[in-house]
């Protein structure tokens, strides 16, 4: 009998050439995908979280690397969520059974609008949304500015709403809605308006656009909704503050009614809804050889915690251009050398800053004598987070520039 010897190799070249191709597969299965620019977009962040005072209810936007923000407002005790598209800023009221929160224009039919150079005033204008959380009951404002809510204390929400003829106009109708009453009771010209950190107060800059109304600053109660006018007087008025308890209040003014290049700015300071306001200080309360003689409008007042100090900023006087001259005669020369502490490159960058650097002062509210606290020796100050304490740390980074050009900011003496 004759044996016949058959090839086995055919047969391990096809179980070589499945098992080759399996783990491809697997390999293509498992390998990871290349991350370019359009993951990023992806994306989400969690932004703006808030939590109610009786831990019921909790806000937060979900922000996509591109496109619209969500509001996903979650319930604690059952779990249950409710979200809502297309937000920007939201807030939750300190009682946490309201939520308010402004509803924009879709993500994409903007960028569309700013690929065809639409101006900005035909943009669609934002809706403000309050919200009432456990019985979801939605009041919609349309044309909204801008919105304001209390963090310390609840149940008010303020507002402003864009002029649809003039988008541009700045005094605009503050709205002030008390979301316990449902009541809304109004200020007309508004330029600026605060709240107090603790206490039921705002106040706000009138800013009237004729004579038969009066510019200055008015004192408003939400809870017994009383509006009060602090202070009366033409002039432009900025850097509104409050005291955390809302009965004192100091704003910067410049009353002065001519074209003077260098802006006499007064502090103005009131303790009380009725107390008449006094100027607590002025360029003309200081000596003539004092380097820092000016209120620096560059600088927002600070009240202390316990309400005995108010902290403003000085500067110097301004170096101002000959005016007399024609625009071809200016010479504009820049001079730098290479043993200066900053790099020229860092000394454009802090140009702006520097002409409105300002210079930390207070004013003892007890006995009403003004201390300036940083100068030009040592122009840095810092406070402690109240502000009560009776030392203050003052800093210069200049002595140590030239051996550290690169940190400058790091590097400081104390004092």
């Amino acid at each position: 009998m004759r044996l016949t010897r058959k090839s086995t190799r055919p047969a391990l070249l096809s179980i070589l050439l499945t098992s080759c191709l399996a783990l491809a597969s697997l390999s293509a299965q498992t390998e990871k995908k290349a991350m370019d620019w359009t993951v990023w977009g992806s994306w989400n962040k969690i932004d703006q979280v808030t939590i109610g005072s009786n831990g019921e209810w909790m806000i937060y936007k979900l922000v996509p690397g591109q496109g619209n923000s969500t509001l996903i407002a979650y319930n604690t005790k059952d779990q249950s969520e409710f979200r809502y598209p297309r937000v920007k800023k939201v807030a939750l009221s300190y009682d946490g059974k309201t939520a308010a929160f402004i509803q924009t224009q879709d993500w994409e039919a903007r960028k569309m609008m700013e690929r065809k150079k639409v101006k900005e005033d035909a943009f669609p204008a934002d809706t403000l949304v309050i919200l009432s959380l456990n019985a979801q009951i939605e009041k919609r404002i349309p044309n909204v500015k801008s919105f304001d809510a209390p963090d310390k204390w609840g149940g008010f929400i303020a507002y402003q709403c864009v002029d649809p003829k003039d988008r541009k106009r700045k005094d605009l109708t503050l709205y002030l809605y008390d979301t316990k009453d449902d009541l809304t009771d109004s200020i007309a010209h508004v330029t600026q308006y605060t709240l107090a950190d603790e206490t039921p107060f705002l106040a706000a800059i009138v800013d009237a656009p004729d004579s038969m109304n009066q510019d200055g600053i008015v004192h408003y109660d939400t809870e017994l909704h009383q509006q009060r006018t602090i202070f009366l007087g033409k002039g432009k008025y900025s850097q509104l503050v409050l005291h955390r308890l809302g009965r004192q209040g100091a704003v910067i003014l410049d009353a002065d009614s001519t074209k003077a290049a260098i802006r006499p700015y007064e502090l103005v300071y009131w303790s009380g809804t009725l107390a008449n306001p006094t100027v607590v200080h002025s360029g003309t309360d200081v000596p003539e050889s004092n380097d820092l003689p000016l209120v620096s409008a560059d600088y927002k007042p600070r009240f202390s915690d316990d309400g005995t100090k108010l902290f403003f900023g000085t500067r110097q006087e301004p170096i101002l251009q000959d005016t007399a001259i024609l625009d071809d005669e200016v010479v504009n020369v820049e001079v730098w050398s290479y043993n200066e502490g900053k790099l020229y490159t860092q000394q454009e960058v802090d140009l702006d800053d520097e002409k409105k650097r300002s210079y930390l002062a207070m004013v003892d509210l007890l006995t009403g004598k003004v201390v300036q606290v940083a100068d030009l020796e040592t122009p840095e100050a810092r406070l402690n987070a109240t502000a009560n304490a009776r030392y203050a740390v003052l800093m210069d980074a200049n002595p140590y520039a030239n051996s550290f050009p690169g940190k400058v900011r790091s590097t400081k003496t104390a004092t």
